[in-house]
Protein backbone atom coordinates (compact mmCIF):
# COMPACT_ATOMS: atom_id res chain seq x y z
CA UNK A 1 0.00 0.00 0.00
CA UNK A 2 1.85 3.32 -0.95
CA UNK A 3 2.08 5.91 2.00
CA UNK A 4 0.85 2.95 4.17
CA UNK A 5 2.24 -0.22 6.38
CA UNK A 6 1.20 -3.59 6.18
CA UNK A 7 0.04 -5.70 8.72
CA UNK A 8 3.20 -7.58 9.42
CA UNK A 9 4.90 -4.43 9.76
CA UNK A 10 2.76 -2.89 12.68
CA UNK A 11 3.09 -6.48 14.07
CA UNK A 12 6.70 -5.24 15.11
CA UNK A 13 8.54 -3.88 17.51
CA UNK A 14 10.92 -1.95 17.91
CA UNK A 15 13.64 -5.00 18.08
CA UNK A 16 11.85 -6.46 14.70
CA UNK A 17 10.25 -9.60 16.82
CA UNK A 18 6.69 -10.20 16.14
CA UNK A 19 4.00 -8.64 18.65
CA UNK A 20 0.52 -10.16 19.18
CA UNK A 21 -2.42 -8.03 19.21
CA UNK A 22 -5.38 -8.24 21.39
CA UNK A 23 -7.57 -10.24 18.58
CA UNK A 24 -4.18 -13.05 18.48
CA UNK A 25 -5.19 -13.60 21.96
CA UNK A 26 -8.83 -14.23 21.72
CA UNK A 27 -9.26 -18.13 21.45
CA UNK A 28 -13.15 -17.86 21.23
CA UNK A 29 -13.19 -18.34 18.03
CA UNK A 30 -10.97 -20.99 17.59
CA UNK A 31 -11.58 -24.56 16.31
CA UNK A 32 -9.50 -26.24 18.88
CA UNK A 33 -11.63 -24.21 22.03
CA UNK A 34 -14.72 -25.19 23.06
CA UNK A 35 -16.18 -22.71 26.11
CA UNK A 36 -17.14 -24.65 28.99
CA UNK A 37 -19.00 -21.16 30.60
CA UNK A 38 -18.26 -17.29 30.40
CA UNK A 39 -14.36 -17.52 31.19
CA UNK A 40 -13.70 -21.09 31.34
CA UNK A 41 -12.68 -23.15 28.09
CA UNK A 42 -11.80 -26.27 27.05
CA UNK A 43 -8.40 -26.10 24.96
CA UNK A 44 -7.53 -29.05 22.85
CA UNK A 45 -3.99 -29.95 23.00
CA UNK A 46 -3.92 -32.33 19.86
CA UNK A 47 -4.89 -29.98 16.95
CA UNK A 48 -8.47 -31.84 17.05
CA UNK A 49 -11.74 -30.73 18.09
CA UNK A 50 -12.15 -31.20 22.06
CA UNK A 51 -14.81 -32.29 23.38
CA UNK A 52 -16.10 -30.72 26.39
CA UNK A 53 -17.51 -32.53 29.45
CA UNK A 54 -20.99 -30.59 30.32
CA UNK A 55 -20.97 -31.15 34.31
CA UNK A 56 -18.50 -29.03 36.06
CA UNK A 57 -14.72 -30.18 36.50
CA UNK A 58 -13.76 -29.93 40.14
CA UNK A 59 -10.56 -28.30 41.02
CA UNK A 60 -9.30 -31.66 42.68
CA UNK A 61 -10.04 -33.97 39.46
CA UNK A 62 -12.62 -36.17 41.03
CA UNK A 63 -16.49 -36.05 41.24
CA UNK A 64 -18.29 -33.29 43.16
CA UNK A 65 -19.62 -33.88 46.98
CA UNK A 66 -22.79 -35.68 46.33
CA UNK A 67 -25.57 -34.45 48.68
CA UNK A 68 -27.56 -37.88 48.26
CA UNK A 69 -24.29 -39.79 49.65
CA UNK A 70 -24.11 -37.99 53.00
CA UNK A 71 -25.11 -34.22 54.53
CA UNK A 72 -22.02 -33.08 55.29
CA UNK A 73 -18.75 -32.88 53.51
CA UNK A 74 -15.64 -31.69 52.66
CA UNK A 75 -13.05 -31.51 50.02
CA UNK A 76 -9.71 -29.39 50.62
CA UNK A 77 -6.28 -28.92 49.68
CA UNK A 78 -3.98 -27.43 51.86
CA UNK A 79 -0.53 -26.01 51.14
CA UNK A 80 2.21 -26.31 53.91
CA UNK A 81 5.72 -24.87 53.31
CA UNK A 82 5.18 -25.85 49.28
CA UNK A 83 3.83 -29.19 50.42
CA UNK A 84 0.11 -29.67 48.32
CA UNK A 85 -2.02 -32.00 49.87
CA UNK A 86 -5.88 -32.61 49.25
CA UNK A 87 -8.25 -34.34 51.47
CA UNK A 88 -12.01 -35.91 51.17
CA UNK A 89 -14.21 -36.36 53.96
CA UNK A 90 -18.21 -36.78 54.31
CA UNK A 91 -21.10 -37.89 56.64
CA UNK A 92 -24.07 -37.65 58.13
CA UNK A 93 -22.24 -37.24 61.33
CA UNK A 94 -21.36 -33.31 61.31
CA UNK A 95 -19.28 -33.83 64.26
CA UNK A 96 -17.65 -36.36 62.44
CA UNK A 97 -17.15 -34.73 59.55
CA UNK A 98 -15.69 -31.70 61.25
CA UNK A 99 -13.12 -33.90 63.19
CA UNK A 100 -11.72 -36.01 60.31
CA UNK A 101 -11.34 -32.41 58.92
CA UNK A 102 -9.29 -30.14 61.62
CA UNK A 103 -7.77 -33.84 62.73
CA UNK A 104 -5.88 -34.28 58.62
CA UNK A 105 -5.28 -30.59 58.69
CA UNK A 106 -3.19 -30.99 62.27
CA UNK A 107 -1.31 -33.76 60.61
CA UNK A 108 -0.46 -31.75 57.52
CA UNK A 109 0.74 -28.58 59.90
CA UNK A 110 3.39 -30.95 61.75
CA UNK A 111 3.61 -34.07 61.74
CA UNK A 112 5.86 -34.90 64.40
CA UNK A 113 3.26 -33.49 66.93
CA UNK A 114 -0.08 -35.72 68.16
CA UNK A 115 -2.78 -34.00 66.47
CA UNK A 116 -4.40 -33.17 69.75
CA UNK A 117 -1.78 -30.82 70.14
CA UNK A 118 -1.27 -29.62 67.17
CA UNK A 119 -5.20 -28.26 67.49
CA UNK A 120 -4.64 -27.00 71.22
CA UNK A 121 -1.12 -25.04 69.97
CA UNK A 122 -3.70 -23.36 66.97
CA UNK A 123 -6.72 -22.93 68.68
CA UNK A 124 -4.77 -21.09 71.66
CA UNK A 125 -2.80 -18.94 69.32
CA UNK A 126 -5.58 -17.99 67.00
CA UNK A 127 -8.47 -15.28 67.82
CA UNK A 128 -11.27 -17.53 68.37
CA UNK A 129 -13.13 -17.62 71.47
CA UNK A 130 -12.92 -21.24 72.84
CA UNK A 131 -13.17 -21.33 76.68
CA UNK A 132 -12.29 -24.02 79.17
CA UNK A 133 -16.16 -23.97 80.09
CA UNK A 134 -17.05 -25.63 76.49
CA UNK A 135 -14.07 -28.24 77.25
CA UNK A 136 -15.63 -29.19 80.26
CA UNK A 137 -19.15 -29.18 79.33
CA UNK A 138 -18.05 -31.54 76.31
CA UNK A 139 -15.84 -33.91 78.54
CA UNK A 140 -18.99 -34.22 80.98
CA UNK A 141 -20.93 -35.08 77.64
CA UNK A 142 -18.41 -37.04 76.02
CA UNK A 143 -17.91 -39.44 79.51
CA UNK A 144 -22.05 -38.92 80.59
CA UNK A 145 -20.87 -37.29 83.83
CA UNK A 146 -22.85 -34.40 85.44
CA UNK A 147 -22.13 -31.47 87.40
CA UNK A 148 -22.73 -33.47 90.62
CA UNK A 149 -20.37 -36.15 89.78
CA UNK A 150 -16.66 -35.29 91.75
CA UNK A 151 -13.15 -33.77 89.91
CA UNK A 152 -11.98 -37.08 90.97
CA UNK A 153 -14.39 -39.15 88.53
CA UNK A 154 -14.00 -36.33 85.83
CA UNK A 155 -9.64 -37.12 85.89
CA UNK A 156 -10.32 -40.81 86.10
CA UNK A 157 -12.51 -40.33 82.93
CA UNK A 158 -10.01 -38.47 81.17
CA UNK A 159 -7.40 -40.44 81.76
CA UNK A 160 -9.08 -43.84 81.15
CA UNK A 161 -10.51 -43.23 77.70
CA UNK A 162 -7.33 -41.42 76.11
Amino acid sequence: MPGGTSDKENSLDERGQNVLRPSDLDIADSEYVAELEKGRYVVSTDNSAPEPNDSPIPRTGRSALDPETASYGVDIEVNVEGRVSSYRTASDDIVATFSDLVRWYATQVDDDLDPSRVLQILIAESELSIGPYHTVETALDRYELTPSDSIADLLYALETHR
